[in-house]
């Protein structure tokens, strides 16, 4: 049950979540040549700027609020400004519309990779390879192995 201006337990998790994911950030990403910081804004930044984050192409850096509502917010704004590194590090041409396709593309993007769990591991594994994890004993479940691992278990 939820009370007034209180929250859930399902709601507790997925802010724990979404923390947990904007902790586990490199501290770069490359898009295109570039590297770019990945920072984390703090609660009042995030409330003066009315931002849930931004792309600086002249700081060189990306930046998200450090707390997010839900993890799926918290990708979406990542995939949110990585669309803008990469309208700027492609140099495509925006003009008025950039806001809208930065918009719909990091929500589909999340989409995408959402409903298809399976992308995001094959996309890794055609890149880099496949990861290989070693386990000692029994695994809790399939939510222990992440797609496109190869798993050797040891007895």
């Amino acid at each position: 049950m939820r009370v007034a201006n209180g929250d859930s337990p399902a709601r507790t998790e997925a802010k724990r979540r979404a923390a947990e994911l904007v902790e586990r950030l490199p501290d770069f990403i490359r898009v295109g040549p570039f590297d770019f910081a990945i920072l984390r804004m703090d609660a009042i930044r995030t409330q003066e700027e009315h931002k849930f984050g931004f792309f600086s192409a002249t700081g060189g850096e990306i930046a998200i609020q450090a707390e997010f509502a839900h993890p799926t917010k918290a990708a979406d704004t990542l995939v949110h400004e990585i669309g803008r590194a990469i309208f700027w590090a492609y140099g495509i041409e925006d003009g008025d519309r950039e806001e809208r396709i930065v918009n719909v593309t990091s929500a589909a993007w999340c989409q995408v990779y959402r409903d298809n769990p399976w992308l995001l591991g094959r996309l890794s594994e055609a890149l880099t390879g496949p990861t290989i994890l070693t386990v000692k004993g029994s695994l809790s479940g399939p939510a222990d192995i992440q797609p496109g691992s190869v798993l050797r278990v040891r007895e």
